[in-house]
């Protein structure tokens, strides 16, 4: 009798069905697995599946086998990534305000291909992305790929630069092309990717929210950083509250020992200096470099029952500035 064309195939395919049907958790017999290759027209023995399975293991592939009620189940007992692993990829991008509804949904699909079909229906079970702050831009995907071109070749970017109306659109900013920008590293922050840059006209560097930048493109000009306004990512990163850039300083923070985990979780423990000498009140002295901007004394604010802002001096009376304004509009408003 003549092969079947697939014949040839039949190792692609038991691993394919080893993938598809089994986990850790859920094993299928040999009977199954014959059938299933005979559904891919291929036909198949014990003996030539025994050797084929350690083939795999040779291979690196985690096929165990497990007796259970005199019946023997075959499946894939480890794999790239584990349910759990699984999970939290597909929940980051449920969360993401970067990437549409759309966009969600077919990397989801995607995440869902790397466990076995019971797994990919628990990830369903589980995943909620609808009802979600979300972007209206289908050209995330590709603005990051521009951008990183412009970053390995080193080369100033234009762009067109676009922000929310009263009418929840998406328009151009005022002077909204943006021209000559030269790239420094792309940031995620807070759910959304934002592009560091130096802005040549301005002189200094600025923030873009990538999902608001349109028409990209890079330009022939070569990118070449000035040592006056060259950045250390990981301390420029360290020292950001939010993506609202402001003059750095060192800021003390006074905090109860419970209450150092806030500074901790927000900024990273290596930012966070404690001085080990408590006050006469019992609160700790901490000292962050953070960019110091409306937004950070915002968050500040929020979390005033725990933390207090106690230098330095011109720092402390800015913040209590922006509060006795704020009052004030609010006064006179009523």
């Amino acid at each position: 009798m003549a092969q079947s064309p697939n014949q040839k195939l039949k190792l692609v395919y038991l691993l394919k069905i080893l993938e598809e049907h089994t986990d850790s958790e859920k094993g299928i017999t040999m009977s199954e697995i014959i059938s299933r290759l005979g559904d891919y027209g291929v036909l198949a023995e014990r003996k030539s599946i025994y050797n084929d399975f350690e083939f795999l293991r040779n291979a690196g592939y985690d096929v165990v086998m497990v007796k259970k009620d005199r019946n023997s189940f075959y499946h894939l007992n480890s794999r790239l990534f584990e349910l759990p692993e699984l999970k939290l990829l597909v929940d980051v991008i449920a969360t993401s305000k970067l990437i549409t509804q759309k966009q969600s949904e077919e990397l989801i699909n995607k995440i869902e291909k790397l466990g076995s079909r019971r797994q990919a229906g628990e990830l369903q079970r589980s995943v909620f992305i609808y009802d979600r702050p979300k972007s209206k831009n289908e050209g995330v995907f590709e603005n990051i790929g521009i951008i990183t071109e412009a970053l390995k070749e080193k080369k100033l970017i234009d762009f067109d630069y676009y922000q929310w109306s009263k009418d929840k659109k998406l328009v151009l900013r005022k002077n909204g092309y943006k021209k000559d920008i030269g790239p420094k590293f792309l940031e995620f922050v807070d759910g959304n990717y934002y592009l560091v840059a130096f802005d040549t006209e301005a002189d200094k560097v600025k923030h873009y929210r990538v999902d608001k930048m349109r028409k990209i493109r890079v330009t022939d000009v070569d990118y070449v950083e000035d040592k006056n306004n060259k950045i250390d990512q990981p301390k420029y990163s360290a020292q950001m509250s939010n993506m609202y850039s402001g003059e750095t300083k060192e800021v003390r923070l006074e905090v109860a020992e419970e209450s150092i985990g806030l500074l901790i979780d927000r900024f990273g423990s290596p930012a966070v200096k404690i001085i080990p000498i408590p006050t006469a009140e019992g609160k700790y002295t901490c000292r962050i470099d953070l960019q110091v901007s409306n937004q950070l004394f915002g968050w500040l604010l929020g979390v005033s029952d725990s933390v207090k802002l106690v230098g330095p001096d011109e720092v402390v009376e800015q913040y209590q500035s922006l509060l006795k304004q704020n009052l004030s509009s609010k006064s006179s408003a009523i």
